[in-house]
């Protein structure tokens, strides 16, 4: 596993109609919905196209059957997951080099798995395989989404977050900014003392989980409401 702007980048291996492996890099995407392929990959497996190509955000994708991933030589059984494949012209990851794919957290919810940031390492096995190590903290599974949970204590208060190792920031409701901004309270004060800028004031801020704590927090303003975003700082936890 390799660590390229803060998101976890692995390998999967599949099986191409001639037999052989063909191996490809996937960001591994806990808060992702489905299992996303280049178009040059999914002609490489033959994937079979399942229903009419469908358009998001002026994008188009194919959906289709997916099918088994090796780790090393452990077989991971995709085949229950929904997979799509980018239609659209270049890299559909944006920042990400040589990377042919994107697999959610959901699809790997049959397994156990460890991301080790700090060592650049990806494990995986049957549930129950693998030793816990470190502290042990809450983290629900969403059955209704597939996401797992992560209670985060800011201030004082705790906040529900969807834990998403895909992207490089953390988004906050812009109910919860406001709040924030009125409340008599150094996260008050902060945000008030914010530096303008093209994009937005900007604040420092840490959050912590029974005990650990994160930071920095950026607040940015844009068309659709404020929201906050964070600076991912986990090579040291081992998450």
């Amino acid at each position: 596993m390799s660590v390229e702007g803060n998101a976890p980048i692995i390998a999967l291996a599949f099986k191409t109609a001639q037999g052989s492996l063909r191996t490809a890099r996937f960001l591994f995407d806990s808060g992702g919905g489905a299992i996303i392929l280049s178009k040059g990959l999914a002609k490489n497996l033959g994937l079979k196209a399942k229903g009419a190509i469908l358009s998001e955000d002026g994008q188009q994708y194919q959906e289709v059957y997916p099918t088994t991933a090796f780790v090393d030589e452990m077989p991971v059984d995709l085949r229950s997951s929904k997979a799509f494949v980018y239609m659209g012209a270049g890299s559909f990851i944006h920042d990400r080099d040589k990377v042919e794919g994107m697999l959610p957290g959901k699809a790997l919810q049959h397994y156990q798995i460890v991301l080790d940031y700090s060592q650049h390492r990806f494990s995986i096995g049957e549930a129950g395989s693998l030793p816990h190590q470190g502290e042990k903290l809450p983290c629900p599974y969403v059955a209704s989404s597939g996401h797992p949970r992560l209670d985060v204590v800011i201030d004082g208060i705790k906040y529900g977050f969807l834990l998403d190792t895909g992207t490089q920031i953390t988004l906050m409701r812009d109910d919860v900014l406001k709040q924030w901004s009125e409340a008599p309270s150094r996260l008050a004060s902060q945000h008030r003392s914010c530096r303008s800028s093209e994009r937005g004031g900007r604040s420092g801020r840490r959050f912590s989980s029974e005990g650990s704590s994160l930071s920095t927090w950026i607040v940015h303003r844009e068309g659709r409401g404020r929201r906050i975003k964070a600076k991912r700082n986990l090579q040291r936890h081992h998450v």
